[in-house]
């Protein structure tokens, strides 16, 4: 049986919690509300000589692809209003946007999660491998009343911001979408170490899409933050025993485990990791150096491996291999690692780096 949702799953008294008061929120209909003046914009497009001649789903994505020329792409998610008012946000809020307007033309919108794939370069930097969302645009004219549902039914897929990298992860319903906009303010709340903030927009998340494992994460963190570990720990295990996607969380209670030096413990859940499937060469890079700084030299070349399998071209991990060689005494390993360190990096300054440390295997392998 799973366990019990925990006592931090469940939101704290607004009044004697130590994230304070519940701030003010916007609900669903208030994210995708438009001013009059908006719609009748909209409205007048739609309605055009010459958007006539299209249908009505192909009138939407003409206006959000004229009204996104000229879109200043930022972090921030905005609601369908603003993003419209100041023609900025990030992906989500043209989204949001698609969303308003499809309710106000009556067009059956969809989701999906999509994944980029974008290299990997590490500058004393954490960089995440990037997820956003798409929208499906529904041909009004194949679905009548009464008629049965049609399984590959004519859609347009609106891409906010294409690379050409994407990799579809899954289909998104309403209430999942909603979800990620509270998820992505408490996600920014965080990183700004508004840790209120950071605590209610997840709960709020959790009412729409319940046991996600970002969100967990963002409560679990939240917890260790303040001082609770003790909470932010049951909601790691909880997350564990519950969220479909397992990888972050054990990723962040292996480290708070580590941080209090319950290394056995640690040992395990890193132990469940390594044989755990993972795209991100970023996070085995992490797991890595992790293991590199706790003296675990054969872990560490294994997670290098890893994230070279992904990525071969990331020469951080062939550098961190050297690290973990030569901390092992294995300066042959070491040197060999170094060299295509060097062959893979195209910058001057750290090649340069890597040179030296190469010189200095080279003459630590000649007095061997």
């Amino acid at each position: 049986m799973p366990p019990p949702v925990p006592d931090s799953l469940r939101p704290h008294s607004a009044i004697t919690g130590p994230f304070g008061p519940k701030p003010a929120m916007p609900a669903p209909n208030e994210l995708f509300a438009l001013t009059d003046a908006q719609v009748d914009e909209f409205m007048a497009f739609m309605d055009g000589p010459q958007a006539r001649q299209v249908p009505r789903h192909r009138r939407l994505y003409d206006f959000i692809e004229a009204f996104s020329q000229d879109f200043n792409y930022q972090d921030d998610t905005l609601g369908a209003g603003l993003a419209m008012t100041t023609g900025s946000g990030n992906c989500l809020s043209l989204a949001i946007l698609t969303t308003a307007l499809a309710r106000v033309a009556g067009i059956e919108i969809g989701y999906q999660l999509v994944s980029d794939a974008p290299v990997y370069e590490m500058d004393g930097q954490v960089i995440l491998k990037g997820v956003h969302v798409r929208s499906q645009l529904y041909d009004p004219a194949e679905m009548t009343p009464g008629a049965l549902v049609i399984a590959n039914r004519a859609r347009i897929i609106i891409d906010y911001f294409p690379t050409g990298r994407e990799r579809f992860v899954a289909n998104l319903d309403e209430r999942q979408f909603i979800a990620m906009y509270y998820r992505n303010i408490a996600a920014q709340a965080l990183g700004d170490d508004d840790l209120g903030r950071a605590y209610w927009y997840a709960h709020e998340s959790l009412r729409y899409a319940p046991d996600h494992e970002a969100a967990i994460n963002t409560l679990a963190v939240a917890h260790r933050r303040i001082g609770d570990p003790m909470r932010a720990e049951e909601l790691y295990l909880y997350g564990v025993e519950n969220a479909d996607n397992k990888l972050s969380l054990l990723k962040n209670y292996r480290v708070l485990l580590a941080s209090q030096g319950r290394v056995a413990e640690a040992r395990q859940v890193e132990a469940r990791l390594s044989r755990m499937e993972d795209p991100s060469p970023f996070n085995w890079l992490q797991l890595a150096r992790d293991a590199s700084d706790e003296g675990q030299f054969d872990d560490a070349v294994r997670f290098y491996n890893r994230a070279l399998e992904l990525a071969p071209y990331m020469h951080e991990g062939y550098a961190g291999m050297a690290q973990a060689h030569y901390a092992a005494g294995e300066v042959e390993q070491a040197r060999q690692a170094m060299d295509e360190a060097i062959r893979r990096t195209m910058r001057v300054s750290t090649r340069e780096a890597y040179e030296g440390k190469l010189a200095a295997l080279k003459a630590k392998s000649d007095l061997l």
